[in-house]
């Protein structure tokens, strides 16, 4: 019997992985803690190097975007533009307005993918994921926003 505990443990990633590949995707957006916790993981942001440490409440999912696009920057570097539902609107400003001034971290299938600090209330019912994208990869995340959008639909 310790044996098969010791075997589970040991394929549990690989189990996770190929569960991971057949789960739908998951957009969330959650608050960083401001300095670190002691006892949370910290995750990589994608592409930055750093890391951060997330509160544990998912504040907007993918019920709240309307649609993702990737587009070039001013600069020439690839984003992905977000617009929101009208109810996600309305969320996405309250939630701003109540943080300004703290990290807030969006999060496609678990990887971080920004984590910039609230600057103001934004209220427009658009957002930008930006970062050191290329095509292919801008592409590919608006492709999964999109899909966990359409998975939050059904």
């Amino acid at each position: 019997m310790k044996h098969l505990a010791i075997l589970a443990v040991f394929l549990a990633p690989f189990l996770l992985a190929e569960e991971l590949a057949k789960a739908p995707p998951v957009l969330a957006f959650r608050l960083v803690f401001p300095a670190g916790k002691e006892g949370v993981p910290k995750l990589p942001v994608m592409g930055t190097g750093g890391t951060v440490c997330l509160e544990p409440a998912v504040l907007m999912d993918a019920k709240s975007v309307a649609v993702a696009k990737a587009h070039r920057d001013h600069l020439g570097g690839f984003q992905i533009a977000l617009t929101f539902t009208p109810a996600g609107t309305k969320a996405f400003a309250d939630l701003t307005a109540r943080n300004v001034d703290r990290r807030l971290a969006i999060l496609v299938d678990g990887k971080v993918l920004s984590a910039p600090t609230i600057k103001d209330r934004i209220s427009g019912g658009k957002a930008v994921i930006a970062g050191s994208f290329s095509r292919k990869q801008a592409k590919a995340l608006a492709d999964r926003i999109n899909d966990a959008v359409k998975q939050a639909k059904k």
